[in-house]
C-alpha cells in the first residue's frame, strides 16, 4: 500500500489502517520518529526514546539525532538526507 492509496480511502478506513499500523509497531517493539526538517526537531515515540536512551516526551535536535547514528554510517546518512532536501 502506498501513502497516496491510504489518503484516498474513506476516513473510517484510514482510522482502521492507523489502528493496524499502531498494533504492528507495538507488536514489533520498534520505535518511530517524526523529523521536522524546517525546525530541525525530531519527535521520538516512547519506544524510540527508550531504544535510543533519550528523554521520553521531549523533542531532540536533528544534530543530536544524527549523533545517535553509528560513526561509520553518519556521514553517508547526513549526505543522503541533504541530497533529499
Amino acid at each position: 500500500m502506498f501513502w497516496s492509496d491510504f489518503m484516498d480511502d474513506p476516513p473510517e478506513s484510514q482510522v482502521e489502517t492507523a489502528i493496524r499500523l499502531r498494533q504492528a509497531i507495538e507488536a514489533a517493539e520498534i520505535g518511530i520518529w517524526h523529523w521536522d526538517v524546517a525546525s530541525g526537531r525530531v519527535n521520538l515515540s516512547i519506544r524510540a526514546a527508550e531504544l535510543l536512551g533519550c528523554p521520553v516526551g521531549e523533542c531532540i535536535s536533528d544534530t543530536a539525532f544524527l549523533d545517535l547514528i553509528l560513526a561509520d554510517n553518519r556521514q553517508a546518512v547526513d549526505q543522503t538526507l541533504r541530497a533529499s532536501m
